[in-house]
Formats: structure tokens, C-alpha cells, sequence
């Protein structure tokens, strides 16, 4: 009998979750194999890092039970990729866990995606608009939430075809690329376990 699938989505925010969720739907995820661990109030940058080594913690625990994801979102905000994933690290060695703190995180079915500026950034991009990673694409232009929810849902779909091995992505902003990088890595290690 093969093990359930079940993936975590811990992120700032319901657009991040919902762009994730959309795209993992494509891959053919149950949508009730998909938990999410949303900020539920404050800063959201606070809410990610605290609950991580959570589930990290918990990820490993399962993952010999269940086909388990563990999909990580945080926005750049001002930040660059190298100094997110810094602050992730540092987050998982600082809490006296030794399986966290020596954890290898390219063996492992968990994907840090960091959207620089935000992932707003990344929904106007994947709906071929042209973005920078600076601008704060979330307060600037006006748009109604209609109009992001449309725009989130075909963003999810690009992020599932632009994920698939052969897509090779070229021109796109480079926090989407190592994003889209990383989730291949994912995808990846999941058909491995489930074929070994």
C-alpha cells in the first residue's frame, strides 16, 4: 500500500498560500493533503519564523510515513535570496534542535521560496507583466482583490508549466527562477520516493 501525500504550506499570507495550493493542485495534490499555517495576525515575517522549526521538526518526524512536503514562503521584502535562506538557517540552528541544526536541506522535500519583493512580484511576473524586485507591487498599482485572485490563478498555473523539467525557464526575475529551481529539486525527490 503506497503512503498518502501531504504537504505543509507555511507562509505570510492567503495569497501566498492560495498561489501555492494552486500550483500543487495542477501537480494532482489532493487539496485535503494540503495544510496551511498562515499568519493568522501580525507580522508575517515573525509568524514564518517562528512557527519553521515547528515544521521542520514535525516534517521529519513524518516523512517515513507520508509522502511529506514541506513548502516554505516568505517575501524577500528588502532582503536578497542568500540573506532569507541565512535568516531560515540561523532560525532551525538556534533553536537546540541537533536534527534541525545539521539538517541537509538538498536531500530533503523542502522548499524555501522567497519572492523578492513579494509575491505579489511573483503574480504579475508569472502573468508575463514587467516586474523588478524592489518595487512594492502590493500597494502599487490599486488593484481590487478581484482582480489579484484572477491574476493568482493563472499565475498558478505558469508556476505548474514553467515547473515542469523540460519548461527551462529563462526570462524571468531571479527569485522566481530559483523558486521554480527549487521546486523541481522538490518534485523530484517526491517521484524518487514513491518509485524507490
Amino acid at each position: 500500500m503506497s503512503k498518502p501525500t501531504q504537504v505543509v504550506v507555511l507562509c505570510e499570507d492567503l495569497r501566498t498560500f492560495l498561489l501555492v495550493r494552486g500550483y500543487l493542485t495542477r501537480m494532482s495534490v489532493n487539496a485535503r493533503n494540503i495544510r496551511a499555517n498562515i499568519n493568522k495576525g501580525g507580522s508575517g515575517y515573525d509568524w514564518v519564523f517562528r512557527e519553521y522549526p515547528t515544521e521542520v521538526n514535525s516534517y521529519l518526524k513524518q516523512r517515513n510515513k507520508y509522502y511529506k512536503w514541506l513548502i516554505v514562503a516568505i517575501d524577500g521584502d528588502q532582503k536578497s535570496i542568500a540573506e532569507r535562506i541565512g535568516q531560515l538557517k540561523k532560525t532551525l540552528d538556534s533553536c537546540g534542535n541537533e536534527d534541525l541544526k545539521n539538517l541537509d536541506l538538498t536531500r530533503e522535500a523542502i522548499a524555501q521560496l522567497i519572492p523578492c519583493r513579494n509575491v505579489e512580484t511573483w503574480i504579475l511576473a508569472l502573468n508575463s507583466e514587467e516586474v523588478n524586485e524592489t518595487t512594492d507591487y502590493k500597494n502599487a498599482p490599486r488593484r481590487s482583490a478581484d482582480e489579484w485572485d484572477t491574476l493568482r490563478r493563472t499565475a498558478s498555473n505558469h508556476l505548474y508549466n514553467m515547473s515542469r523539467p523540460n519548461a527551462a525557464p529563462t526570462d524571468i526575475i531571479p527569485s522566481l527562477k530559483v523558486g521554480i529551481t527549487t521546486l523541481i529539486r522538490v518534485e523530484q525527490l517526491r517521484a524518487a520516493q514513491q518509485n524507490g
